[in-house]
């Protein structure tokens, strides 16, 4: 919290907060404890919010809100999830060509 008030006070700078799912393949394998793919689509995404929240942006992805967000965020079958929105907050999944979620892979070395 002392950060987020400490960077708030700086002209054109904005604390980016976010979370990578539990129990789902995040973080690289070397070097350890950096975000894989996924991880870095997280945090890309808040980026984007960040900035369309502070009016930077004009346009950012549809995203949904509130516990919704959260409950998006740690959605373990991509299959399950209906709305645009929610898939692309999902940490384990993507939208692909046709409109349908489906799964985003860790990438190589991935490790829980």
């Amino acid at each position: 919290a002392a950060v987020r008030e400490g960077v708030s006070t700086e002209p054109n700078v904005a604390f980016v907060d976010f979370e990578l799912a539990p129990g789902q393949d995040m973080f690289q394998v070397k070097p350890p404890g950096h975000p894989n793919c996924r991880g870095d689509r997280i945090m890309a995404t808040q980026v984007l919010r960040a900035l369309f929240d502070r009016k930077v942006l004009g346009r950012t992805l549809a995203l949904p809100e509130g516990d919704r967000a959260g409950e998006c965020l740690r959605a373990a079958s991509c299959g399950d999830i209906a709305e645009k929105a929610c898939c692309q907050a999902a940490a384990i999944c993507r939208v692909d060509p046709d409109g349908n979620c489906v799964a985003y892979s860790p990438g190589v070395g991935a490790m829980t």
